[in-house]
């Protein structure tokens, strides 16, 4: 890793100084502290303690449940941007870990505990993280494992946002979705690998996008339950034609239109939004069997 500040508060690596917090920009008044074995920078948080930043060197790390004699309830962007960390344990009693690991593009191994609400952003762009058990009590998973190597997921039951939660993620292959999401805006746009999707009867949309651009995706089975499919949700891609010679070492393409997906089919009953927005977008439409 590199090296540190000056005053021995931060990493170079993170390109943020001890006191530069960007998701805290608006907040003039922000008043952060550092742990008095230098490990950590936090901020106060209703009854406990929100770790903003980890100031040491280890990469295998139990994260504390209580700094200096206060409880860790949330982390937010802690470890952001530190790239040679390999695992991690999160205590029991966090809730929140928005950004926690985000650009961790080493990570393989994170532990977390049941009672973890918000994922946002917190895995984002971590390269090397292929399995990771989830907690049931997870509702927000937005960005949460954009470009991560997950192979496949299922999200609880009660989970209600999962907005490009995988997007550009190439390693993804499976996804089951429960009835209870309700926010999917691109969830897995430009998953070029993902061959396999089940809906849980009972979801009542999918959003824009949120299946643009998956190329081995051939089949989806729509329940009657959607009542509302979004914009180029599912079935379509970018068709893409050399474009003008570009700065970089590899070829160059721009978008030239949007087309159904080769060989993409959907399955649902007649009658129903599936069947119209599968008229709509060209795409082949086949009945479910009962």
């Amino acid at each position: 890793m590199g090296a540190y500040w000056r005053d021995g508060r931060g990493r170079y690596d993170t390109e943020d100084s001890y006191d530069n917090f960007p998701q805290y920009l608006d907040d003039k008044n922000l008043k952060v502290f550092t742990s008095s074995d230098r490990m950590w920078t936090y901020r106060m948080n209703g009854d406990g303690i929100e770790l903003l930043r980890y100031n040491d060197r280890q990469i295998h790390i139990k994260v504390p449940s209580v700094v200096d004699g206060r409880k860790v309830n949330s982390l937010s962007y802690t470890f952001d941007g530190f790239h040679e960390l390999k695992s991690v344990e999160i205590p029991d009693g966090v809730t929140s870990m928005v950004g926690a690991f985000f650009g961790c593009t080493g990570l393989e191994e994170a532990h977390m505990p049941d009672g973890v609400k918000d994922l946002s952003h917190a895995f984002e762009s971590c390269f090397s993280l292929k399995d990771l058990w989830i907690p049931d009590s997870v509702t927000n998973f937005s960005y949460a494992f954009s470009e991560a190597a997950l192979e496949s997921i299922a999200f609880p039951q009660g989970a209600l946002e999962i907005q490009a939660a995988f997007s550009a993620s190439l390693c993804l292959k499976r996804a089951i979705i429960p009835k209870t999401i309700q926010k999917s805006y691109e969830a897995f746009c430009t998953c070029e690998n993902l061959e396999y999707v089940e809906l849980e009867e009972g979801i009542q949309a999918l959003g824009d996008y949120m299946f643009f651009d998956c190329h081995a995706l051939k089949e989806l089975k729509i329940p009657k339950s959607v009542k509302k499919i979004g914009q180029q949700a599912v079935g379509i891609y970018d068709v893409l034609e050399p474009g003008v010679e570009g700065y970089g070492p590899g070829p160059v393409f721009r978008v030239a239109g949007q087309a159904p997906v080769p060989s993409f089919r959907i399955v649902g009953v007649r009658g129903t939004v599936a069947e119209r927005y599968a008229r709509r977008e060209g795409i082949p439409f086949v009945e479910a069997e009962e």
